[in-house]
């Protein structure tokens, strides 16, 4: 659409649509966007079937559209191939998936192209003939592995690090522990080594603004402070307790866990701690 993605066309369009069999395809952020609205939710809801593709799609949104009553199905493919020819990480009746030694995922079937038209160079690097069938194949970019014949797309090849002696995929350690509303975007930097390799390590950035005294206590997956909780989960005599037992303990920090290295001094949020 010229004016991009809206919603309320998709309502529009099915307000006329004849009583039949209906599917359609979206990329992941138009399917976020339909379920931020609730009237567009429940039209897309009437679809036989929506294809998610053209990016990786979060677990997270999948499980919300399901949720939400969509028959989502995820589909990978690309020009090479005519489109999608796996569904659900399951692969077309006459497709096949071969997973390289280095990881790299390769498609081969009646849909596969023969190759780029006046560029036999880089049909050469890219295409071959899959010698268990003998179907035309074609090696994608991409970095998955075959579980109980199901297709699981991790990372692309030219993202990978090779550490240890292992291949690595930085999408592995680019997802963010879910449900923790204080963890940034995270970063990944190489190390050369004493032994002449390299190390990868990745970190998750805190936010640009400085967490309160008030932001309650650190989240477990990854020590970032969380909104302030009902109740205290302090494990440590609050200072009212301590004026009314003379036996209790003074207080002490909160131990909820550093911020941005400073000192265990924030104290828990709950007004009595």
């Amino acid at each position: 659409m010229i004016d991009g993605f809206r919603t309320a066309d998709l309502v529009d369009a099915l307000a006329w649509a004849p009583p039949v069999r209906r599917y359609t395809s979206l990329v992941p952020t138009q399917l976020a966007t339909v379920l931020d609205d609730p009237e567009a939710t429940e039209a897309l809801g009437t679809f036989d079937g929506v294809l998610v593709g053209g990016a990786a799609t979060a677990p997270a949104l999948l499980e919300r559209a399901r949720a939400a009553g969509v028959a989502v199905r995820t589909t990978y493919g690309m020009s090479e191939t005519a489109g999608g020819c796996v569904y659900d990480g399951v692969p077309l009746e006459d497709t096949a998936v071969t997973i390289g030694d280095d990881g790299r995922v390769g498609l081969s079937g009646p849909t596969v192209a023969s190759g780029y038209l006046g560029e036999s160079d880089r049909t050469a690097a890219v295409f071959d003939t899959d010698p268990t069938t003998g179907a035309r194949r074609f090696w994608t970019d991409d970095v998955g592995e075959l579980r109980d014949g199901v297709l699981h797309v991790v990372g692309r090849r030219d993202d990978l690090i090779t550490t240890g002696g292992l291949k690595v995929a930085p999408a592995w350690s680019r997802r963010r522990p879910s449900g923790c509303p204080g963890c940034a975007t995270p970063s990944r930097s190489r190390h050369r080594t004493s032994a002449g390799g390299r190390r990868s390590a990745s970190r998750w950035s805190p936010p640009r603004s400085r967490p309160s005294r008030r932001s309650g206590p650190a989240c477990a997956s990854c020590c970032r402070r969380t909104p302030s909780p009902p109740a205290c989960s302090c494990s440590t005599p609050s200072p009212r307790a301590a004026r009314a037992s003379p036996t209790a303990r003074r207080s002490r920090p909160c131990p909820g866990g550093r911020i941005r290295g400073r000192p265990r001094r924030e104290r828990c949020a709950w007004d009595g701690c």
